[in-house]
């Protein structure tokens, strides 16, 4: 799973609340979910999983193997410190500091994770290797994989409900499968989150918001599927299936989302639900005035 897209210039986050040799899975680590997997060791302990038969599975299998490796760092106490330090604004994790998000306020602090994730640098990678979030942390980077079981990580930490998300293509429209949800066939070829509103609300519901850890600059809730048919461009260049030429064009990505917003903020989009409402509110009060008279 990859994806690129524009990017800004790179700005690393302060990660020293992370040290140096931290990792969420124990040196004899033999498997991840139901992957045999070989150890990569650089310094010390387990930074870096390879999966020689990650083809040979489905995708709830990948995802389930994915969650394990994002639950265990979630339940890391230093995942927990940073994530604690992202929220709050503390200048530990944001080097000058950041306006953090007031106790319970589930979306601040979600979308102040999600641009702590977005600060770090997007790279592509041959083959299948998932990084441990710690390392990931630690180094900086990441592919698409990587950075969102880091956002995972970090909101299980919290316990702010979340679950991955599958993007790609069936025929010409891009589709997307959200983990838990009866799965559905597609070229499957990105991987983001989405989060929940509230701790423990595990139900996805309209009121979870989407989360793309990879492009930066992007808000929470933006989400790349309806951006791309709602355009009718191929805002990551993956999303045009494989060995198949993403037809763009040089315009910046944000004027894509910025073009978007004011298309759904449109009059003759906004006028009739501001009428029905009038028309609503009309009806109630009579029907209120005629049962209490």
């Amino acid at each position: 799973m990859q994806s690129s897209g524009p990017q800004a210039p790179h700005i690393a986050p302060v990660t020293s609340l992370i040290p140096a040799g931290a990792t969420a899975f124990p040196a004899d680590v033999g498997s991840i979910g139901a992957f045999p997997a070989r150890r990569v060791n650089i310094d010390q302990g387990v930074k870096v999983h390879h999966l020689p038969t990650w083809k040979h599975k489905g995708d709830p299998v990948r995802i389930r193997a994915l969650r394990e490796i994002a639950e265990t760092a979630g339940r890391d106490p230093r995942m927990a410190t940073l994530a604690v330090a992202i929220v709050r604004g503390d200048a530990s994790a944001w080097g000058g500091g950041a306006q953090g998000a007031k106790p319970r306020d589930t979306a601040g602090q979600s979308a102040l994770l999600l641009r702590w994730v977005q600060g770090l640098y997007y790279v592509n990678e041959p083959g299948e290797r998932l990084q441990d979030p710690l390392y990931t942390v630690q180094v900086g980077y990441g592919d698409c994989d990587d950075l969102a079981m880091l956002l995972g990580a970090l909101c299980e930490s919290l316990r702010i409900p979340w679950r991955f998300v599958l993007s790609g293509k069936r025929g010409r429209r891009a589709v997307r499968w959200i983990e838990g949800e009866r799965t559905i066939r597609a070229s499957w070829s990105h991987i983001y989150v989405i989060i929940g509103p509230q701790p423990f609300q595990t139900k996805v519901t309209r009121a979870w918001r989407f989360a793309e850890p990879t492009i930066r600059g992007v808000p929470l809730g933006w989400d790349v599927v309806q951006a791309t048919n709602a355009s009718g461009r191929v805002l990551l260049p993956e999303l045009a299936g494989p060995d198949v030429p993403a037809k763009t064009d040089d315009k910046p990505f944000m004027d894509h989302v910025i073009t978007e917003i004011k298309t759904r903020l449109h009059p003759r989009k906004v006028v009739p639900l501001v009428i029905t409402g009038i028309i609503i509110g009309a009806i109630s009060g009579a029907v209120r005035r005629k049962v209490f008279k």
